[in-house]
């Protein structure tokens, strides 16, 4: 057999003469030292062009190893080495459409003997069907495979006054390309010019008297990143197909193209002699950022049907290259590198992480569901069906009410001021005349309603604006109102006959107050507003939550004789105080330590004061402050009552004494007094 019958050359005049050494029976593949391989032929869709090279093949196998279990990192090859011995370059470029070519890098190579490559490149690029033409052709094609990053090597002398203009060119221009092919040129297309002649049709074909031949001593070097669409278009125009434009048009890494560069260049020194003459000049007028993308947890789990780990999630993003600029439980905030040219949405990187895990991998639940809407998540939305769900589950119901209301209303709380009511030009009836300026007239309709019905036990809550009047125009404030009458149970045989009462709605807002992990609030106490009394919590000045007992009078007015206890929360600042970074902390293995002290205060002292007086003496070991007794009303006490407050005390390190304890107490009682208490 010929050389070229056997893959192993280009030379197909007559058979092989081999030496007189060789062995009969002897493995051919030993004789001429082939080595045996395994090749992958891999099938890509259009859109993964990050995975047309060995560097990006490799990024996914390492990325699904690793959401397998393995430990594997990329071992890509240094370029730390890299120097020249010149600073200035030997050839000018000029970009006259930054558009089209928004970066070129170039570097230029002296000293070069162009010659067959060693046998092991030669293999390789056989290996995948790239046939060899010399040593620096066959380097940019090899880092071309390596790195998906095309190349083109010129021959430096026949580049004319020494300067490459990446332009276009009149219509109609006759240029022959690599294939000895005479093509008209179009002002569309992308050319690489000289002072005189087009080179090369950028990122799709180079010219017949510009490419590399036996005689060329100096290279430029030229790695760049081309305007997909203009590719694919001068590709199609000119019916040219190539390995660089099969990749140009569908997408290149535009932040990789000087680390190509210096990769075939070291490449050259080493397999071609010669020295690198100068500096990378790398022309990036306006660098391409990465793509911001914010995936939500529960959209991915919504979309896969079940809930992936997250450490497996962003395992998986983080060794794709997307880098993770923000992580939070509901989700993470990503920017997606420029290669990844098919990830610019959310529903692109739940592909990319199924991808990975394995569509397989998914248990198939039996259930079929559809949707009708595009229905996305906002943390607003969130918090609200966290803390439906908190009161659903604790028996209370959601009431819906139409925002219109009747404008008398307002003279019921005096608080409100008729002339911030947002009137209705045309109303369907007096009792539906303007917006509403509180949910409360809305949530006393409801209670009265059911109790009508001989509902006794009532507890509801709504979620919903009210509206306000502000200069020529008007605001919206959203709110969460929680209504309760009656009964804490259902009346039964064996359970308690507890009424709802103050500290029952209390223990509601606390919860969702918790739930949302919202700390820092000041405690006070508020008159009017509809309320016989109530409570205000407030977070950095603002009222973030008012709840109490209803006003008889205001009861009356809709014929309510029950105790009606409400609780009112401004959304706004309860979204601003919101907390998603809720933490967690594994139980105390040391044991707790209790003291109890029995206060006399004036009528007019507070819990929450001596509440907060405690806590400013110590906020290290005291967790928690309680009131388990009150004595008042008593004609001996006159304008005196009595606390009974036990004290709390943890240490997560150490077993607390009962010395350390009683100064901390002490300190506590000495501030009681200095305070008049």
């Amino acid at each position: 057999c010929a050389e070229y019958e056997l893959g192993l050359g280009e030379d197909n005049e007559g058979i092989m003469i081999l030496n007189q050494s060789a062995d009969v029976g002897m493995k051919a593949s030993e004789y001429f030292n082939l080595e045996s391989d395994i090749i992958f032929d891999i099938g890509l869709t259009p859109n993964r062009s990050d995975a047309m090279s060995h560097i990006g093949v490799a990024r996914d196998l390492m990325t699904a190893l690793n959401a397998k279990g393995s430990n594997l990192k990329m071992c890509i090859p240094s370029v730390s080495n890299f120097n020249f011995n010149k600073k200035e370059p030997l050839v000018v470029v000029d970009i006259k459409d930054s558009y089209l070519c928004p970066r070129y890098s170039s570097l230029n190579i002296e000293g070069v003997k162009v010659a067959k490559s060693p046998s092991w490149l030669q293999d390789k690029l056989k290996a995948i069907g790239v046939s060899p033409i010399n040593n620096v052709v066959d380097i940019t094609n090899y880092v071309l495979h390596e790195t998906g990053q095309p190349l083109h090597a010129f021959d430096a002398n026949c580049i004319e006054g020494s300067k490459i203009v990446v332009g276009t060119v009149k219509d109609q221009t006759v240029f022959t390309t690599l294939d000895g092919e005479e093509r008209k040129l179009s002002p569309e297309d992308l050319i690489i010019s000289d002072n005189k002649k087009p080179l090369c049709i950028a990122g799709v074909l180079g010219g017949i008297n510009s490419g590399v031949t036996n005689i060329t001593t100096s290279v430029f070097l030229e790695s760049a990143y081309f305007n997909p669409t203009s590719i694919r278009r001068t590709s199609k125009r000119h019916i040219l197909s190539t390995d660089a434009s099969f990749r140009f048009e569908r997408g290149c890494d535009p932040n990789n193209t000087v680390y190509a560069l210096k990769r075939a260049a070291l490449m050259i020194v080493e397999l071609c002699g010669g020295v690198i003459t100068s500096d990378v000049n790398d022309i990036y007028p306006n660098k391409i950022d990465h793509f911001a993308v914010d995936l939500d947890y529960l959209n991915m789990d919504r979309i896969i049907g079940c809930k992936l780990e997250r450490d497996i999630v962003k395992q998986i993003l983080v060794d794709l290259g997307i880098t993770v600029k923000k992580d939070n439980k509901t989700g993470l905030s990503l920017l997606i590198p420029p290669f990844k040219t098919d990830v610019r949405r959310e529903i692109d990187v739940i592909e990319e992480v199924l991808r990975i895990y394995g569509f397989n991998n998914i248990e198939i639940d039996g259930s079929m569901s559809s949707s009708f809407s595009d229905i996305s998540f906002k943390e607003s939305d969130l918090t609200n069906v966290w803390v439906s769900e908190l009161l659903s589950n604790n028996g209370f119901s959601e009431a819906m009410n139409n925002s219109l209301t009747k404008s008398e209303y307002v003279d019921f709380i005096e608080e409100l001021d008729a002339k911030n009511n947002v009137n209705i030009l045309n109303p369907l009836s007096k009792d539906l005349n303007v917006m509403r300026q509180s949910l409360l007239f809305g949530g006393l309709e409801n209670v009265a309603y059911n109790l009508n019905r001989q509902q006794k036990n009532i507890k509801l809550y709504e979620f919903g604006n009210t509206y306000h009047k502000k200069g020529e125009g008007s605001i919206e404030i959203p709110h969460l109102q929680i209504i309760a009458t009656g009964g804490v149970d259902i009346e039964n045989w064996n359970s308690s006959r507890d009424r709802i009462d103050f500290y029952y709605i209390k223990e509601k807002v606390d919860h969702i107050v918790s739930r949302l992990g919202i700390k820092g609030c000041v405690v006070s106490e508020e008159a009017g507003w509809g309320y016989a009394y109530n409570m205000t919590y407030a977070y950095k000045n603002k009222k973030l939550v008012s709840f109490g007992k209803v006003d008889n009078q205001l009861c009356e007015k809709f014929s309510i004789k029950n105790e009606i206890y409400v609780a009112n929360f401004n959304w706004n600042v309860v979204l601003d105080a919101f907390n998603s970074d809720i933490q967690f902390s594994p139980l105390n293995k040391y044991p707790i330590v209790r003291r109890d002290l029995a206060l006399l205060v004036d009528q007019n002292v507070s819990f929450s004061q001596l509440q907060q007086l405690a806590f400013s003496v110590d906020n290290k070991i005291l967790t928690s402050v309680g009131l388990f007794d009150v004595y008042e009303n008593n004609k001996d006490l006159k304008d005196k009552k009595s606390y009974a407050l036990s004290f709390i005390f943890e240490d997560k390190n150490k077993t607390l004494t009962d010395v350390y304890v009683d100064k901390i107490m002490n300190e506590m009682i000495e501030l009681f007094n200095n305070n008049g208490i």
